[in-house]
């Protein structure tokens, strides 16, 4: 049996699970709360990475003169090197690009959440959750076949923005930075669907025609709701890549940033941030678990060990649509006043 260090896989584990809790998050607004099927998660995902992995590179490139002795693609390693020599000695610069960055991810995720927002507005459930994963291919296929965008087949490397932490303290500093940021989303996306908003958006998501009847304008709900959720999921984006130090565009596939958040709120509990928090953090650590005793695991199995966690995430999905639909933590029911309550309201205005 393979002894576990606890600390390196909490090191290993913290940034994955902060990157698919802010996909599931995002996710849980668009088709949690609003009811829009967002089969296309992958789309702000990519966009986020995308975006911010080549700007990242290109800006201190320019910025730095590179431009006149290299090409940043063809000379790529020699570009990242002289741009990680110039953080590595300027702390702040690097704290700076590191925020532009994230912010980049931010941006581009709203953007192109703005940009599927259109179908959200015309169409509806099966034709929309088509739509939606169309997109999101034709983005990872553009990326994967133009060379001048992410590399290509080879991808790129991003800047080392903790370049200048000591070697043995940057995975201490990596997760202080994914807990931050994770601990931030999520007390944000808590206040938004608590508000007033928040039950507007369960409103509409129940029943589209009464939302409408008492004036709200449903069309404009969506759009701001895939927009909200891309800014998110493009930050995860951000994050996926500071944590792998590199985009390769074929890495983002549907299956990774699509139907595995989509099995994570059916399992964790759509309609509900904490459901949404515990079925990530459940199907990463035992995904990882799996790769940790996969030797073990082998001896003992039928099949071929690579295929144990789709069948168990298959099978877990299965018996939670059977038996627990809602999930494991399913939503909040939102408080209203008792008819009695409502009587006394009333009176209390005619007598003023």
């Amino acid at each position: 049996m393979a002894e576990i260090n606890y600390l390196q896989l909490t090191l290993d584990l913290v940034p994955w699970i902060v990157v698919y809790v802010l996909i599931t998050l995002s996710l849980n607004l668009e088709y949690g709360y609003t009811g829009i099927p967002n089969f296309g998660k992958v789309l702000a995902v990519a966009a986020g990475a995308f975006f911010a992995g080549s700007l990242s590179g290109i800006i201190p490139y320019y910025f730095l003169g590179l431009n006149s002795k290299y090409d940043f693609y063809e000379n790529h390693i020699e570009v990242m090197s002289e741009i990680n020599k110039v953080l590595r000695q300027d702390s702040w610069l690097s704290i700076e690009m590191l925020i532009i960055m994230l912010t980049i991810a931010t941006l581009a995720g709203a953007s192109f959440g703005f940009i599927g927002s259109y179908p959200a507005i015309r169409l509806k459930e099966d034709y929309l959750g088509m739509t939606l994963l169309a997109m999101g291919e034709i983005l990872v296929i553009f990326g994967y076949t133009y060379e001048r965008f992410v590399g290509g087949t080879l991808g790129i490397f991003i800047p080392s923005f903790l370049g200048f932490v000591p070697l043995e303290n940057r995975p201490y500093v990596r997760i202080a930075i994914y807990i931050g940021i994770g601990i931030a989303i999520y007390i944000i996306v808590r206040k938004f669907v608590n508000s007033p908003l928040g039950r507007v958006l369960r409103a509409i998501r129940d029943n589209e025609n009464l939302a409408i009847t008492f004036g709200k304008d449903i069309i404009s709900y969506r759009k701001k709701i895939m927009i909200y959720a891309g800014a998110i999921a493009g930050l995860a984006g951000g994050l996926l890549i500071l944590q792998l130090g590199a985009v390769i565009a074929s890495s983002y596939t549907r299956y990774l940033y699509t139907f595995l958040p989509w099995i994570m709120i059916i399992v964790g509990g759509t309609a509900n941030n904490l459901g949404a928090v515990t079925g990530a953090i459940i199907f990463v650590t035992s995904n990882r678990l799996i790769d940790v005793y996969k030797a073990e695991i082998k001896e003992i199995l039928p099949f071929d060990v690579v295929w144990l966690t789709p069948i168990m995430l298959s099978i877990l999905l299965i018996l939670i649509l059977m038996f627990r639909p809602q999930g494991l933590i399913p939503e909040k029911q939102t408080k209203t006043l008792s008819e009695k309550e409502i009587y006394e309201i009333l009176n209390k205005y005619k007598k003023k």
